[in-house]
């Protein structure tokens, strides 16, 4: 007698719940094993592996997507190897592909750190390490609140050090551990309610698992793309200060003291996360929502690649046209912008440097003359970085005022520019400097007028 081809009941599967979980919801209708529903009832002559959210074969959920109705696709998203290559890289990860997995998903980019400015390390010298988000061991915790439903099921992200609490009900996920001491000491096991700001971060990675998309303050970002920014950000909360710049330092500093928590979690010897006792990883976690806020908010300056999409963007102006009042041979623009050459005078050098200050915080054109002039003998962009963050921070400049070719093409990718086309637009128009008055270094520095310009270009 052949397997039927539709099962009589078949419950649809709940949000984010592992293929073991719903796989046991339909056993129990049966009155049955899993290994026998999924086995030679079901027509499939494949061994049935212990972990099926972990290695469930293809045979298995082609017959299951048969039987049920459900899409296959569905299917695999109930299993660890079906977010490849959203969640993860490859799953499993061969062993021999840790080191340089670990620098392409964790370190090719930054959030707070300057891009580069992490330590390297040797992410697998001293154990393995399984992949990003992979836990040495499987985490055992559950929600009470949806394993007290009627139905009660089980979510694969419970198994993984992505979040602090349940992403559906927003309580605190129990160890089982916490769940025992709970049952003996006869208290009602409800898990804390999830608090902000950790609940906007969770809120953040629930959206990217079952949307796709993850919808950030500066602007929508792909699911992949949110994992990894996470992760890198996990990291760079991690690393001790020691061999990083003041500034970078000081912005890890902040992070922790605004979060009330103790500098790296408490850890001493670096490993990567998720080799971490849970402990020291729900701290990170912690000090992540606690950066991902302060970034909102516009306390906190990041110096990373990816930490545009973390803060609202400002207003960009439109280009009005040329203003015959910025010309730089104006009598107005020559009476408002000091001449960089005024300070090689020594007289009355105190009140020299308070207008140039002000020039500075208040006219985009002069804080790139005086950067271009500071950086004159060493044009490197760690030299400019540190300039730039000179004038920021002692002459009040805001940070929009000068961006940096790079920085000027990564804000136009964001606003949906086509990468190419950018590079050709931005070609064209350090090309066109000297027709305004700018060579040389100055034209590799872009001010918001410039970026007007720029979007107009591109938008014709």
């Amino acid at each position: 007698m052949s397997a039927p081809t539709r099962w009589p009941l078949h419950p649809p599967p709940g949000e984010l719940e592992s293929l073991s979980s719903w796989l046991a919801r339909i056993a129990e209708l049966y009155r049955m094993p899993v290994p026998e529903l999924v086995g030679p009832n079901l027509g499939v002559l494949t061994e049935i592996p212990d972990r099926l959210d972990e290695d469930a074969p293809a045979e298995l959920l082609r017959a299951l997507a048969t039987a049920t109705a459900v899409p296959l696709a569905r299917l695999k998203a109930m299993t660890l190897p079906g977010w490849v290559p959203w969640l993860f890289d490859s799953f499993p990860m061969p062993e021999r592909d840790g080191e340089d997995t670990f620098y392409s998903y964790v370190r090719q980019d930054s959030v707070l750190l300057a891009p580069g400015e992490a330590t390297r390390f040797e992410a697998t010298r001293r154990r393995a390490w399984r992949g990003p988000w992979i836990p040495e061991t499987w985490m055992d915790r559950s929600c009470p609140l949806c394993t007290a439903d009627p139905d009660p099921h089980r979510s694969w992200v419970w198994t993984l050090p992505l979040a602090i609490g349940c992403t559906i009900h927003r309580r605190r996920l129990l160890r089982r551990e916490e769940l025992l001491t709970a049952e003996l000491a006869g208290a009602d096991i409800v898990g804390a309610p999830i608090a902000e700001p950790v609940a906007t971060l969770e809120n953040y990675t629930h959206q990217g698992l079952t949307t796709g998309s993850v919808r950030l303050p500066g602007r929508r970002v792909h699911v992949a793309v949110w994992f990894r920014l996470l992760r890198t950000l996990l990291d760079e909360l991690s690393l001790s200060t020691t061999g990083l710049s003041r500034a970078s330092a000081r912005i890890l500093t902040q992070v922790w003291q605004v979060a009330e928590l103790t500098p790296r979690a408490g850890i001493r010897i670096w490993q990567p996360y998720e080799l971490l006792p849970w402990t020291r990883q729900e701290g990170l976690l912690t000090a992540a929502a606690v950066a991902v806020d302060l970034v909102a908010q516009r306390r906190l300056r990041p110096r990373g690649s990816l930490a545009a999409v973390l803060a609202p963007p400002h207003a960009e102006p439109v280009y009005p046209g040329e203003d015959p009042c910025r010309t730089p041979d104006s009598p107005a623009a020559r009476s408002r912008i000091l001449d960089t050459r005024a300070l090689y005078r020594r007289a009355d050098y105190s009140e020299l440097f308070d207008e140039l200050a002000r020039g500075v915080r208040t006219d985009p054109d002069t804080a790139r003359r005086v950067l271009v002039f500071l950086t004159a003998t060493d044009p490197s962009p760690a030299n400019l970085d540190r300039e730039r963050d000179i004038l920021i921070r002692d002459t009040g400049m805001p940070p929009d005022f000068v961006r940096t070719r790079a920085e000027t093409e990564t804000l136009l990718i964001l606003h949906g520019h086509d990468p190419g086309e950018i590079t050709r637009v931005l070609t064209e128009f350090s090309a066109e400097s000297p027709s305004h008055r700018i060579s040389g270094p100055a034209a590799d520095l872009f001010v918001p007028d410039d970026l007007a310009r720029l979007r107009a270009r591109l938008d014709r």
